[in-house]
């Protein structure tokens, strides 16, 4: 733990050192009434205080707090004799007598000094005398009285590291391997805990040493000892101290398996001989099946073997030291893992054990996934059935282990779902045991109770949790088990669910395998848990088809960069039955109104009912402008103003019906076309020269022509008629992607008029960006992610490297006042298929020579080509820093030195400079890169182009950290730092990018001056749209101060339509849906 927080929690923590146990553990002053004090007994609780001991107190004995105090000892090394207590029925009780801390909630090492743990003063001399130095007795004393109490749920003498494992100590008369690893454990569990300690005691990297020395030992007592006795308890012993020290190092999964094999290889050739061999046998299994769940593998044990572990857990409501109240649930968990196992082929064959059939394998298989199923079916409804034993509330410690085994119940069911049955992270039934299970665990931290064997559901939980709140909450209560816990995995599970939560792709962490590798799982306190996975989106349950490989299934545990409540990671378009699911509660009753419009249309135009309405929402971008081109992430949100495409396909030859497409428009602007039916995407006929409003409706056939003929070789298509009626709300040529909102819309339309289903969402963004090409524009990506990902709530951080996918961002919601955008048309129209040639397309080809040229300049070799056009300025970072360990933040540094370095021609570059910076001839540069998309320039300024897209790209990334942010943070500080990350863009737009006009700035300033936080332009700029930040609370003073101070100025008396829609608030809205009237 970081040395300042343990400074401030020191006299927070001094208040409670002398109350009862209830109240020291809710940290609460207690009154000190006996025999109950007063909290105690309104709460109907037991009311216990420490035990007072003689002899030197804290306050009176400045020695280091771990230095034995030698003191008469008498009658201790006759306790034992050959390895048995010699009081029975109090054993180790002269050892480990009453501490300090409460007996129903484990030590916390951070809240009571370990000298106020110890009744004892000095190890016995004798029989073992090898533990007579001042090191080992001082490694002893904190594994007694600190670690060994983290790691089970059973206290005091009941505590099976005190009940076996001592005797084993004190009948040894030399320090072999076990005692060696017992100091490689407490050494490095010290360490990693309380680091100020292990430091007074120089032991720094000594815990390596006696690990050494342990395995050595193990190895020789391997080669030596037979089979049978004592040889056999103090081996396993010695490797489950080793599994423990792994887990404290967080590391090491092929080092744990390689000890897991080896105690199962023993445990299965030793008779139960030896007392401990009932707590070994479990804490095994408990490993070996974890372990499995994790690795999506078959476990080592196998069906016997947990049946007579299962048999040795305590039974009713007595808590198994090893499982807690959750052992009646360990032989449905390890049964999952055996079917997970076998319907993933990873280790058992896909045949049932009770189906076979010997002439055609296939009819096996299917008869083995259908019995595999059933099974999953079996093991959800015990799952379901399944409670935790006894409701004695009243005690917190009770309470807190009930929840435990609940939070083991719901992270099972999760697993069920999310690897069985392939149901994705944001399904009812897996977001239905999310919330419970969060419940659960900080119930548990509320309590302080114990967290031994807890992390495991706990990671599984945090990297399904879909909102900021809720993650918020897991990343306390992961943060809660690392101070108590102290295993150096539990950092690293930290840093398992960030880059869930960070990365695109993966929702959970129920996905891919596909960065599995030996190394990659970290062993924690019992479980396997790194590995970021990769998820390849399947089908739910029920499919017929067999996985190519596990790793296409699950892995461990991620998940997500981000999950967030309906269908985003669900990678389908959702179909909604209401529209209450697509727009904020404000927009329903004119939303309502519209579609029933749209509908009645349709009906009046064709005489039929649509049967399909497709819609795909506008967009503003908060910030990142002119940088998704170069692949750098973004950070847009949809808004309500959508497109809307009521539809009827109409197959050949039915009705007499000769395919044809008809397009209406409810806006007499656009007239209404028809267009042949076509079955190849050279059947369309689009002339991108004209400005067509067809057009867009054309590009989204021809794309999905194109992807069916790509996704069904050798199949021929047949031509679909289609009659079509469109209505939109997003403002033309306004910046906020109407053109996107049409094509997403007419191409997502046409997917299902030729008959697709499950329609995936990364594959509709890709199709829609390529597909608005066709009108001469060179898209980046990030207005048709925003369109089809969009999120109601939320804000997307869309990224296109190394695959292009967008995560949602929910803004915080404990500030004083709500978080707001205003979006304020300038109506200074910017047509971009006709400005592109001077504006969009020169901006495109200038930072795809500025990669190019540096990337040569740099020696960084061959860049990736995006899309058969050129290498991107995100690429020549990547390379240039690749290998070293540089902060991002210093790597925007940088790329701008070295942007300024090498381009230092403010004034830019002709195409003859550009060709002899790029080794080639003139006409082979204008052939490759003005050819494509048409370009007219003289100058091309590579420099300021560069400087912006670096600097905007930062910008980005501040605008994440400050939204994801769980620090706690004042409202006003939160709106300035956002706000000055907005108003540091629109500098950018405005002196590097040159894409703003006169009206941005005006309005801009107007805004800054009346309330907003932040404002800047949106869109491509050039005219357009601006987007200012504001508290919810300074909306209408806003609007009303920007219509007065900028519309209202006599310059649109002829354009009072469009003035009364131009300036509105709006919140982050729905993405691409279905709908079936």
């Amino acid at each position: 733990m970081d040395e300042g927080k343990m400074k401030r929690r020191k006299p927070f923590l001094k208040r409670t050192r002398t109350g009862c146990f209830q109240c020291r553990q809710r940290r609460k002053k207690c009154d000190q009434v006996k025999p109950s004090c007063t909290s105690c007994a309104e709460r109907g609780w037991t009311c216990e205080y420490p035990v007072q001991k003689d002899g030197p107190t804290r306050e009176n004995t400045p020695c280091d707090p771990l230095t034995p105090r030698r003191q008469s000892v008498d009658g201790l090394a006759s306790a034992f004799v050959g390895g048995v207590p010699a009081a029975a029925e109090q054993p180790c009780a002269a050892l480990v007598a009453h501490n300090t801390f409460p007996t129903s909630s484990p030590i916390n090492p951070m809240a009571q000094p370990f000298y106020n743990m110890l009744s004892y003063s000095a190890l016995p001399s004798v029989p073992g005398a090898h533990l007579n130095s001042v090191s080992s007795q001082s490694l002893i004393q904190y594994f007694l009285n600190s670690a060994s109490t983290l790691l089970a749920f059973s206290s005091g003498s009941d505590n099976p590291f005190h009940k076996y494992f001592l005797p084993m100590l004190f009948s040894s008369h030399h320090e072999g391997a076990m005692e060696r690893a017992l100091y490689a454990f407490a050494s490095k569990h010290r360490q990693q805990l309380l680091p100020e300690l292990a430091l007074a005691h120089e032991e720094g990297a000594g815990w390596l040493t006696w690990q050494t020395k342990a395995v050595e030992g193990l190895m020789e007592e391997i080669r030596q000892a037979g089979v049978g006795g004592t040889s056999e308890e103090r081996t396993l012993s010695t490797i489950l101290l080793l599994v423990y020290t792994e887990i404290a190092d967080g590391g090491g999964g092929a080092a744990t398996l390689a000890h897991l094999k080896g105690a199962f290889s023993i445990i299965r050739n030793s008779p139960p001989s030896f007392g401990n061999w009932r707590f070994l046998k479990k804490i095994f299994w408990y490993f070996d099946i974890v372990a499995a769940l994790c690795m999506g593998t078959c476990p080592l044990s196998d069906a016997m073997y947990a049946q007579t572990a299962s048999q040795l857990v305590s039974k009713g409501e007595a808590v198994d030291d090893v499982f807690g109240l959750s052992g009646s649930l360990w032989p449905i968990i390890a049964k999952l893992c055996r079917v997970a196992a076998a319907a993933s082929g990873q280790a058992i064959n896909w045949g049932s054990p009770t189906v076979k059939h010997e002439e055609d394998p296939m009819i096996a298989a299917a008869q083995g996934r259908a019995y595999w199923l059933s099974e999953a079916e079996q093991l959800e409804q015990d799952f379901l059935n399944w409670q935790a034993p006894g409701s004695n509330t009243a005690d917190p410690e009770w309470h807190s282990v009930v929840q435990a085994a609940e939070a083991w119940r719901y992270a099972a069911l999760i697993y069920l779902y999310r690897r069985l049955y392939n149901l994705p992270a944001c399904h009812m039934s897996v977001q239905g045991c999310v919330t419970p299970a969060l419940n659960c665990l900080s119930k548990i931290c509320t309590f302080g109770g114990r967290m031994a064997a807890l992390l495991w559901p706990v990671v599984v939980v945090a990297c399904e949790c879909v909102t900021q709140s809720d993650r918020a909450l897991a990343m306390v209560v992961l943060d809660r088990v690392g101070r108590v816990q102290g295993m150096g995995n539990v950092v690293k599970a930290k840093d398992v669910v960030r880059r869930a939560w960070d990365r695109g792709e993966a929702p959970g962490i129920f996905g891919g395998m596909s960065e599995f590798g030996e190394q990659s799982p970290v062993f924690l306190e019992s479980q396997f848990l790194d590995v970021v996975a990769r998820r390849r989106r399947t089908g739910r349950a029920g499919r017929t088809d067999r996985p190519s490989a596990p790793a296409d299934i699950y892995t461990t545990l991620i998940g997500c960069q981000t999950t967030i409540t309906i269908d985003l990671r669900m990678n389908i378009v959702p179909t909604v039955d209401d529209i209450k699911h697509v727009y904020g509660s404000l927009a329903i009753p004119a939303q309502g109104e519209r579609w029933d419009q749209l509908l009645s249309a349709f009906k009046e135009r064709f005489g039929a009912d649509a049967t399909v309405v497709a819609r795909s929402p506008g967009r503003v971008n908060l910030i990142g402008e002119h940088i998704d081109y170069s692949e750098f992430a973004v950070l847009p949100m949809s808004i309500s103003a959508d497109v809307l495409i009521a539809f009827r396909a109409v197959e050949p030859d039915a009705e007499g019906y000769e395919p044809k497409i008809t397009l209406a428009n409810v806006s007499d602007k656009f007239p209404e076309r028809e267009a042949a039916a076509a079955a190849t995407p050279e059947d369309v006929e689009i002339d991108a020269s004209k400005p067509e409003w067809s057009n867009y409706f054309k590009v989204g056939l021809h794309g999905t022509l194109e992807l069916l003929q790509n996704k069904y070789p050798g199949k021929e298509l047949p031509k679909i008629g289609m009659q079509v009626v469109v209505d939109g709300t997003v403002p033309l040529a306004s910046g906020l992607s109407s053109s996107a909102a049409m094509v997403c819309t007419s191409a997502l339309a046409c997917l299902v008029a030729y008959g697709e289903k499950g329609i995936s969402k990364h594959e509709l963004a890709q199709l829609a960006v390529v597909s608005e090409r066709a009108v001469g524009v060179n898209s980046g990506g990030m207005d048709q992610m925003a369109s089809v990902f969009g999120m109601e709530g939320n804000a997307l951080f869309v990224e296109f490297k190394p695959k292009l996918d967008a995560t949602p961002l929910q803004f915080p919601r404990h500030l004083d006042d709500g978080v707001a955008f205003v979006i304020a048309n300038t109506l200074v129209t910017s047509v971009k298929h006709l400005t592109a040639p001077r504006n969009y397309n020169l901006r495109v080809v200038e930072c795809t020579i500025a990669a190019e040229i540096l990337g040569r300049k740099l020696q960084l070799g061959e860049l990736d080509v995006r899309d058969g056009f050129g290498g991107t300025l995100r690429d020549v970072m990547v390379r240039q820093f690749r290998g070293k360990d540089v902060p991002m933040e210093d790597q925007f540094v940088e790329m701008l030195q070295i942007v300024e370095e090498e381009f230092p021609n403010p004034d830019g570059y002709t195409r003859q400079e550009l060709a002899s910076m790029m080794g080639c001839e003139e006409n082979e540069l204008v052939e490759k890169y003005m050819t494509r998309f048409p370009v007219e320039a003289e100058r091309f300024q590579l420099r300021d182009r560069a400087l912006h897209v670096y600097s905007e790209a930062a910008r980005v990334l501040q605008f994440q950290s400050a939204i994801q942010s769980t620090e706690a943070i004042s409202t006003d500080d939160f709106f300035t730092k956002l706000g000055g990350i907005m108003n540091a863009s629109q500098a950018s737009c405005r002196d590097l990018y040159n894409c703003s006009v006169p009206e941005i700035d005006e309005i801009c300033q107007l805004a800054l001056a009346s309330g907003a936080d932040g404002a800047r332009l949106t869109g491509a700029g050039w005219g357009g749209c601006c987007v200012f930040l504001v508290r919810k609370s300074r909306v209408d003073e806003l609007l009303e101060k920007v219509n007065a101070g900028y519309y209202r100025k006599g310059r649109f008396d002829d354009r009072q339509a469009e003035v009364d829609e131009a300036c509105f608030a709006t919140e982050p809205a729905s993405g691409a849906v279905l709908y079936y009237p």
